[in-house]
């Protein structure tokens, strides 16, 4: 039976997660307001003079970010109002007897209950809840009409007394008492944003009329900015259906021709009418029929009547409200068959359908008119953008018609609406490779459905072909936020694409997932020219030696700063002699420069315009050759040609030069190379330290120690960092010789609390490779987070059996010799678990051993410790 308990006490946890975590939704920042704004009530209307109510403990409460518990308004808020039923009393403007404010500041929506700001990286919240615990009509407030007792704001028993033989008897008291024990949802997103909405969820009933409520304000507001929209369509994201249904009705009219319960007509005869639109189009015709109602207490009255439904396809634009104009009043109209004629005496054909003020008949030339249909309300409420609301699902607004202190003539309407959206896309309807010449303009267009926002991106990767995309380096356009676009006449090559979203994600209506569904068009690559890319060589600005074929490129499709569909490459260089150009017409060659000198290597890219073609250009210094080395020294310079005399600054470029020359030994000069990136070495490469460069040539001697100090990180991912110094992954035949190599310390952990590894070589895939009198040393990797605490303990084992405690009898005391003996205490608990933390002590040992005799108040021993 226990388990079954807990079984029922798990599902009910269950089940009240499940309901805090489906009012999240993850579409933040916003801020609630909320506000005990006005109360009603109709009980003991034939009281005489004024009557007096009561409503206590009035409060608000909405989850905080993320639903981890509730923010809660304070506890005992209340007010007394006094004076004529049917009617709605206000906090501000004060029409309270008396109000127990319990600290809440008063504004002029009325007392501010709720004011929470949700930020941007938590789940927020779709609804609030409202409470009210009683409410009564209030008879005892100290006067002498309740014998100087009872109190405001407390639910008494008055004019009492202690009758003897009898006991205590009381003659009147607070009444029509009306108590609830549940919170109210107020799904608040259907509301309005931005401005003041009002809600009347709660009707408390004691019984028949005697009824109570409170009006609550509320106002939520989104705390940050939109994405910008369209100029001009503002709104252009059909197919879009949108439904707005009439679904309830509060009013407070009572009894036809009465007063008090006491009818002469019977029930209300409430109606209803309303036309709509939307803010394109203009009210049509009222509907013929009224909707009907009939009351005999004030109540809310269901209703299920679509009042709205619009189709928007792809051609509509700008639509974003719902307009309701309204028509409510109560009908005293009537008709009556008098031999077998049927008699409408206010003359209306469908007397039931239409407000008449008054009835009037003509008899016999003689016309008679008496007031008619009564409690007519009219006028208009806009639901000013339902995009605001969350889509796909119902959204739920009230009407606050009339909420007067006109007696008898106040109503409520309540609007249930929903607007359907699918995910947006979109699709390029222009060219998709524009090829173009300075001054001559060009315009992406598209085609979309259901895309509410648009932002024009563009990359610097000029690849790959048209259509498909890059899958970085995308940047938002400033300003470029609608369905076409202008690409700047910028030379070279440019790709565009359309991102549009709208708020059918995930996020909109639960609490995962973005508060936006995006789609992107293909891909537009945009070329103007003339344009040159620039020349990319270790030789730019260097200095190479004589007689060794440098490489020389421009970067192509897909990488940045390409050009794509030219009609030639050309490279040239001046002075011309003693130069030799591999592959004059291709975008990438070797030149070889015989002689030393200072040459100008110049990039000639053909196009189809009139203009000029561009050409891009690179200064060359040469000088003589180094036999086959790279020199690399503390006191080099990277634009050196890497000779002994002239000899580079950083291992990547002293790397990069050897690269591309025949040049493959690095000597490598005494001091210490601080390099703070993976240097990733390459096959047949050899890196020699140990090197004086103060000699001519340079000579290696024991006191020369050349020391490479790294700290690059690599980043493998969530689980796995490095600090790593050098890398080889599938390299062969490389070899480090006479060097010095110590890889830094990380710190931290990763991202998912891992520890971190140092490397000071890390080799993959490799082989053939020599390290040779190299001293090399990795820094001290980091601890991972603590792991989970180790179990509980096992209950001890049961102690030992306690010594007995000595007889002591002699003849004063043999009396007491009878059965009284004091076992020994329990043995004691297991000691703690061990992991990598501490695990719980263990449980209590088994019970200690029988005591002796207790003849003269000696105990026996206590029992042994139980094992842990």
């Amino acid at each position: 039976m226990r388990k079954t308990k807990h079984l029922y006490i798990a599902i009910l946890l269950v089940i009240i997660a499940n309901t805090a975590f489906s009012q999240l939704y993850n579409d933040g920042p916003i801020r609630l307001r909320v506000w005990a704004h006005k109360v009603w009530s109709s009980s003991n209307c034939g009281e005489l003079g004024n009557n007096e109510y009561a409503i206590e403990n009035i409060r608000a409460r909405v989850l905080s970010g993320g639903g981890a518990s509730y923010i809660s308004s304070p506890n005992g808020f209340g007010c007394t109002f006094w004076g004529s039923n049917n009617r709605y009393y206000s906090f501000n403007p004060n029409q309270m007897h008396a109000v127990r404010s319990v600290g809440l500041p008063l504004e002029a929506n009325g007392y501010k209950l709720l004011d929470v700001n949700y930020p941007s990286n938590v789940t927020v919240p779709s609804l609030f809840e409202v409470y009210t615990t009683d409410a009564y009509e209030e008879d005892c407030t100290g006067d002498f009409l309740s014998c100087g007792q009872g109190t405001e704001l407390n639910y008494d028993e008055c004019c009492c007394v202690n009758i003897p033989f009898v006991g205590r008897v009381c003659a009147s008291g607070d009444d029509y008492l009306s108590t609830t024990n549940s919170w109210q949802n107020v799904f608040f997103r259907g509301g309005n944003n931005g401005v003041v909405n009002y809600t009347q969820p709660i009707v408390m009933t004691s019984s028949g009329e005697h009824k109570y409520t409170v009006v609550f304000a509320y106002q939520w507001d989104w705390t940050y900015s939109f994405p910008p929209l369209c100029a001009s369509p503002t709104y252009q994201d059909a197919p879009i259906t949108v439904t707005a249904d009439f679904v309830g009705l509060f009013a407070d009219s009572d009894w036809d021709g009465g007063t008090c319960g006491v009818s002469i007509s019977g029930d209300e005869d409430l109606r209803a009418k309303f036309r709509t639109k939307d803010n394109l189009t203009a009210f049509g015709a009222w509907p013929a029929t009224a909707i009907k109602f009939s009351q005999d207490v004030p109540k809310w009255n269901n209703a299920n009547t679509n009042i709205f439904t619009r189709n928007y396809s792809s051609a509509n634009t700008n639509m974003q409200s719902i307009d309701i104009e309204y028509d409510l009043w109560e009908d005293d109209g009537f008709e009556t068959t008098v031999f077998g004629n049927l008699y409408r005496p206010c003359g209306d054909a469908n007397w039931d359908n239409n407000f008449n003020a008054n009835c009037c008949i003509t008899i016999a030339g003689f016309t008679v008119c008496w007031d008619g249909d009564d409690n007519h309300s009219t006028g208009s409420f806009s639901i000013n953008n339902w995009r605001n609301s969350p889509p796909n699902t119902d959204n739920f607004i009230e009407i606050p018609v009339r909420l007067s202190s006109s007696q008898y003539e106040n109503y409520v309407a309540r609007i249930k609406y929903r607007w359907t959206i699918s995910n947006p896309t979109a699709t390029v309807t222009s060219t998709l490779d524009n090829t173009l010449c300075i001054g001559t303009p060009t315009t992406i267009t598209t085609t979309s459905t259901n895309a509410t926002w648009f932002q024009w991106q563009v990359t610097n990767v000029t690849g790959p072909t048209p259509g498909a995309c890059p899958s970085s380096g995308w940047s938002d356009i400033a300003g470029a936020n609608c369905s076409t676009y202008i690409p700047p006449q910028t030379p070279g090559t440019r790709i565009y694409r359309l991102m549009v979203f709208n708020r059918n994600g995930t996020g909109s209506t639960t609490s995962v997932g973005s508060q936006f569904s995006y789609a992107y068009s293909q891909c537009v690559r945009v070329t103007y020219f003339p344009y040159a890319p620039p020349i990319s060589s270790v030789a730019c600005g260097a200095t190479v030696t004589q007689g060794t074929p440098i490489v020389f490129s421009i970067p192509v499709v897909p990488s940045i700063g390409a050009v794509a569909n030219p009609t030639s490459y050309t490279w040239s260089v001046s002075p011309s002699a003693g130069v030799t150009i591999s592959s004059p017409n291709t975008s990438s060659t070797n030149i070889t420069f015989a002689n030393t000198g200072t040459y100008t290597v110049t990039m000639t890219v053909g196009d189809a315009c009139a203009a000029a073609n561009a050409t891009s250009t690179c200064t060359v210094n040469v000088t003589t050759s180094s036999c086959g080395y790279v020199y690399l020294s503390t006191s080099g310079n990277d634009a050196n040609a890497g000779t002994e005399t002239q000899p580079k600054l950083t291992l990547a470029n002293a790397l990069a030069l050897a690269n591309t020359t025949s040049s493959k030994h690095i000597r490598v000069s005494q001091g210490t190379f601080n390099i703070n990136t993976i240097t990733d070495l390459e096959s047949n490469i050899i890196i020699e330290g140990g090197f004086n460069a103060g000699t001519s040539p340079w000579t290696k001697d024991e006191n020369s120690t050349t020391t490479l100090s790294l700290t690059g990180t690599a980043n493998i991912n969530a689980n796995i960092e490095h600090v790593m110094g050098l890398r080889s992954a599938s390299k062969t035949a490389w070899k480090l010789q006479d060097l010095t190599i110590t890889a830094g310390s990380p710190t931290g952990q990763t991202a998912n609390g891992h520890g971190k590894s140092s490397y000071a070589i890390y080799v993959d895939n490799s082989s053939n490779y020599t390290i040779l009198r190299c001293n090399v040393t990795s820094g001290n990797g980091t601890a991972g987070n603590a792991g989970t605490a180790g179990g509980a303990g096992g209950a001890g084992s049961a102690g030992t059996k306690g010594q007995s405690g000595a007889d002591d009898c002699n003849p004063i005391c043999t009396s007491c010799c009878q059965n009284t003996q004091t076992g020994g205490s329990g043995g004691g608990g297991g000691v703690a678990g061990v992991g990598a933390n501490s695990g719980a002590v263990g449980a209590s040992g088994g019970a200690g051993g029988r005591g002796g005799n207790d003849c003269c108040s000696q105990l026996g021993f206590n029992g042994n410790g139980g094992g842990g």
